[in-house]
């Protein structure tokens, strides 16, 4: 019996490991997830970034979340972001 469970063990085990590769997205302008702003204060970013592509071209986006560690452990932020960006 202690046998199986330590076969059971060692095959479960790296499931817990396994992090979301990155956060998904709802919007195209800010994806709050760490839930930092305000309602007034994200319809403003979501204004200010729509304002931005309208007139440039140029799109951007905002995302919060509460830590890295609970995604893709890379090993800088910049890293982070070209994976964010590209996934």
């Amino acid at each position: 019996m202690k046998r199986v469970f330590l076969v059971l063990a060692l095959l479960l085990a790296p499931l817990g490991a396994i992090a979301e590769p990155y956060p998904g997205h709802v919007t195209t302008t800010v994806n709050d997830y760490a839930n930092l702003l305000e309602p007034d204060m994200e319809a403003k970013v979501v204004a200010a970034l729509k304002g931005l592509r309208a007139e440039t071209g140029i799109e951007a986006t905002v995302l919060t979340i509460e830590t890295r560690s609970a995604y893709d452990p890379s090993p800088s932020i910049e890293v982070f972001a070209t994976g964010l960006f590209n996934a």
